[in-house]
C-alpha cells in the first residue's frame, strides 16, 4: 500500500466495541511501523473520531485499519482525506449501516441498568468464535468491564448512528483489504468478501475465529497486515 508516497505511512488503528485503543497493544507494535490507536472521543461520533485522528497525524500518508465500528472510522478518514490514505483495512466491518435505534436503546438501557459486565455477556461475548480459548474470553471480558459505562454507551450510540459507507466505498479506487473470521456473524464473511472483491481489493478469511480477530488470532492478523502494508 506504499505506492502513493516515498514516506512510510503512519498506521492508524481504530478499535472495536466495547474496547478502547489499548486492544491494539499486542498487535500494532509488532508491525514495526509508526502507529497510533485513537479512542472514540467522549460523546463523539464516528466522524469526530476520524477528525481527531487526522488532527493528531497532520499531512502524512496513512494506512487506516479498523475492526468492527473501527472500520467505519477508517472509512471516515478516507472520506475526509483521500489524498493521504494509501489503503483501508476493514476487519469484521461492512460498508452498509442499518440504523436500528431500538437496538441502540436496548443496549444503552442494558448498560445503564445492569452495567458493562452484563452487556458484555449478552451482546459482545457471543461474538467470540466457538473455538476461542478460555484465556482469550477472560482477557476480553476484563478489558470490557474495565471501561467506564459512559464511554461504552458513547460507543454504542456512535455505532448505531454512523453513516452508511456503501456509496463512498463503491467509488473508492485505492487499496482495500477485508478480513473476516470464519465464524463471524456481525457481519458475515459473505458481506466482507463482497466488500473486498474487485480491482485493488483483497479478502482474507481467518479460520477458527469469530468477530474479534485481533484477540482470537493475533499472529494471523499480524501476518495479513504486514503483507498488506508491504504491497
Amino acid at each position: 500500500m506504499r505506492e502513493a508516497s516515498v514516506r512510510e505511512p503512519v498506521l492508524v488503528f481504530f478499535h472495536a466495541l466495547p474496547f478502547d485503543g489499548g486492544m491494539w497493544d499486542d498487535v500494532a507494535p509488532r508491525l514495526g511501523r509508526t502507529w497510533i490507536a485513537p479512542e472514540l472521543p467522549a460523546g463523539g461520533s464516528v466522524r469526530s473520531w476520524a477528525e481527531a485522528a487526522l488532527a493528531s497525524t497532520g499531512d502524512v500518508p496513512l494506512v487506516v485499519i479498523g475492526e468492527s465500528i473501527g472500520g467505519s472510522a477508517a472509512v471516515e478518514v478516507a472520506r475526509a482525506r483521500p489524498d493521504l490514505v494509501e489503503g483501508i483495512v476493514m476487519i469484521g466491518a461492512k460498508a452498509g449501516a442499518n440504523r436500528d435505534l431500538g437496538a441502540r436503546d436496548r443496549a444503552v438501557d442494558r448498560i445503564t441498568e445492569h452495567g458493562v459486565a452484563a452487556a458484555w455477556e449478552s451482546i459482545w461475548e457471543p461474538m467470540l468464535g466457538p473455538t476461542a480459548s478460555a484465556a482469550h474470553r477472560e482477557l476480553a471480558r476484563r478489558a470490557a468491564v474495565a471501561r467506564p459505562a459512559a464511554r461504552v454507551i458513547d460507543g454504542v450510540r456512535a455505532f448505531h448512528e454512523r453513516r452508511d459507507d456503501a456509496e463512498f466505498l463503491d467509488r473508492w479506487t485505492g487499496p482495500l483489504v477485508g478480513i473476516s473470521g470464519e465464524h463471524d456473524e456481525a457481519p458475515s464473511p459473505t458481506l466482507v468478501r463482497k466488500l473486498a472483491t474487485g480491482p485493488n481489493r483483497t479478502f482474507h478469511l481467518v479460520a477458527e475465529c469469530g468477530h474479534y480477530v485481533h484477540l482470537e488470532q493475533p499472529d494471523r492478523l499480524i501476518a495479513l497486515l504486514s503483507d498488506s502494508i508491504e504491497r
